[in-house]
């Protein structure tokens, strides 16, 4: 029946490697919050065992922000593995706390470079590292079996990649638009992606550019709109400069009338 480890055993190992699909709770700290399960399928690429008590999740870019908004308001997190072919029959459920790496960051690349170079390989789905929003990493306190008499036996036939072809499709300006506003808070109101947040002053016929990290845009600089064919400095540099100009033409006027007030008024008898 259930043991109970305070690491990640040989036999959760072992176990856990042989899944092609897992689930990952977690919940606000609020009573009535919204508690959430999630599935998560294409382990090999997005689950990895780091150590005996730590682990990482790529986390894709979907509809939904639960478990990362979860993880950054309370750091709880729970992953599930149950196995359904008709071998032995098992759950296994790791517990722990854990921190959210977003793209774009130091740490993210640092984390994708140290757990996950499979989904950056050649001959990889290029989804991967287009969707890839996150690494939320979990320090594991406690690891533990249960029975999973109940579970049944079912047959894999294949990973479903639709999402992967959904992020090739979407491509990095479209993934990261999508996040600027599927991805900003949980279903509770928490906060989701910040890196994903809508640069102040843009509009729809704004055009973001910088350095992407896998995908997804980061060091973000903003830019007017551009007809084809146009000269970028003509078209996006200098309207922002003549823009920004106003305010300097304003606050001369200002000064300049200042200084004859002064001048009249240290005139007077």
């Amino acid at each position: 029946m259930g043991k109970t480890w305070d690491h990640i055993s040989p036999y959760a190992r072992k176990m856990i490697a042989k899944q092609h699909v897992f689930f990952i709770a977690s919940a606000p700290l609020s009573g009535d919050g919204r508690v959430n399960v999630s599935p998560k399928g294409h382990p090999t690429e997005t689950f990895t065992i780091i150590s005996d008590n730590q682990v990482a999740f790529l986390d894709l870019t979907g509809s939904g922000i639960e478990t990362l908004s979860h993880v950054k308001e309370n750091g709880r997190i729970t992953f599930m593995f149950c196995s359904f072919d008709d071998g032995v029959p098992c759950i296994i459920r790791l517990w722990g706390r854990a921190a959210v790496h977003e793209c774009g960051s130091p740490a993210f690349s640092t984390w994708m470079t140290k757990a996950f170079p499979a989904p950056t390989a050649a001959g990889s789905h290029s989804g991967f590292a287009l969707g890839a929003r996150a690494i939320i990493v979990a320090d594991v306190f406690e690891v533990a079996s249960a029975c999973g008499y109940a579970v049944p036996v079912m047959e894999f036939k294949q990973d479903r990649d639709s999402l992967l072809a959904w992020s090739e499709n979407k491509g990095p300006e479209g993934i990261r638009e999508y996040q600027s506003t599927k991805n900003l808070h949980s279903l509770d109101g928490l906060t989701g992606l910040t890196g994903a947040a809508a640069v102040p002053g843009t509009s729809s016929g704004d055009k973001v550019s910088g350095a992407a990290t896998h995908g997804v845009v980061a060091n973000i600089s903003v830019w007017s709109a551009q007809p084809a064919g146009s000269s970028g400095l003509g078209q996006g540099v200098l309207p922002a400069v003549a823009r920004s100009s106003y305010a300097g033409v304003w606050l001369a006027i200002g000064l300049a009338a200042g200084t004859v007030l002064g001048t009249w008024l240290s005139k007077r008898p």
